[in-house]
Order: C-alpha cells, then structure tokens, then sequence
C-alpha cells in the first residue's frame, strides 16, 4: 500500500494536535523551525509554499517525533503515557475474558 503524503491542511493540523498535547501554541513549534506563523493559517487554507525538508526536521526534533509523522497521513503520532498509566492499562486488559476477548476481534471483523 502506498503511503499518502500529508495535504498542508493535514499538517497544520498535526501541528496544532500536537502543540495542543503539549501545551504550547502551534506559532512556537513554528518558530523553532525557522516557519513563519502565517503559514499555519496559510496551511490550513491549503496554500502557501509547502515546508523545506530542514523545516520539517525541525518540526519532528521540537516535537520529539519521527519525521515521517509530518509527512505521511497513514501515520499517527506516537502517543507517549506515563509508567502508571501503562501499568493501569496492562491491568485492565490482563482482565478481561476470553469470551470478551472474542467478541472484541469479532466487533473489529465487523467494522474493518
């Protein structure tokens, strides 16, 4: 299968979801890259110069992710989660049964 590059609306809104996560306002994640912050409006318009290659790395070095996140669609960004939450979740799934666990694979044949 072939791997969809991002569309500059795409980006800019990865770009957003991201600063969102960690706080920040999307004009900074920008600045790091050497981006003017006009292009995020220009982005989410779809148009204005597509980003440098550089300016992409910067993007993924300011976010901590690899650069493939903002550039393919069929990508989503790693999601980080603390130790304990982790271990919450391990618990959780440890759980459940072997009919629930049926019925899970079942519900996503259904929807896949």
């Amino acid at each position: 299968m072939k791997r969809q590059i991002l569309t500059l609306p795409e980006l800019a809104e990865k770009v957003v979801e991201l600063s969102d996560r960690m706080g920040k306002y999307p004009t900074h994640a920008l600045e790091h890259a050497g981006i003017h912050k006009q292009y995020l409006s220009k982005w989410k318009k779809d148009y204005g110069r597509k980003p440098y290659y550089n300016e992409v790395a910067k993007l993924a070095e300011y976010f901590d992710k690899p650069i493939d996140v903002f550039v393919y669609s069929d990508r989503d960004p790693q999601v980080h989660i603390d130790k304990e939450k982790f271990d919450q979740l391990l618990d959780s799934i440890q759980q459940i049964t072997d009919t629930q666990q049926t019925d899970i694979f079942e519900y996503k044949k259904r929807i896949a």
